[in-house]
C-alpha cells in the first residue's frame, strides 16, 4: 500500500485546513491508520506535522465547514481505500 502517492493524487494541489481534516477523518474512519507509518506518509503528502494527523483524529468536527468540500474529502478517502486495497 502506498499511502503517500495517494494521497499526494487526492490533494491534487492545496486543501484547506477543514479538507484536509475531513480528509484525515475519512481515511481514519475507514482503518488507514492502522497500517504501521501511514500516519506519517499521510502527514507528509499533506505537508501537515504528524501530530496534527493525530490531533485531527481526536478532535471532533471542524467549527466551521463547507458540506460540499466535506463529500468531496469522503469521496476522495473511499477512492483511496479502495485502491489500497487493490
Amino acid at each position: 500500500m502506498d499511502v503517500t502517492s495517494d494521497a499526494r493524487r487526492a490533494v491534487n494541489g492545496s486543501l484547506t485546513r477543514d479538507l484536509k481534516f475531513e480528509f484525515v477523518r475519512a481515511l481514519d474512519a475507514r482503518g488507514v491508520f492502522l497500517a504501521r507509518g501511514s500516519v506519517r506518509q499521510v502527514a507528509s503528502a499533506l505537508e501537515i506535522a504528524t501530530p496534527t494527523i493525530y490531533k485531527y483524529i481526536q478532535q471532533g468536527p471542524p467549527p466551521s465547514g463547507n458540506d460540499q468540500e466535506n463529500r468531496w474529502a469522503r469521496k476522495e478517502a473511499k477512492g483511496f481505500r479502495s485502491k489500497a486495497n487493490a
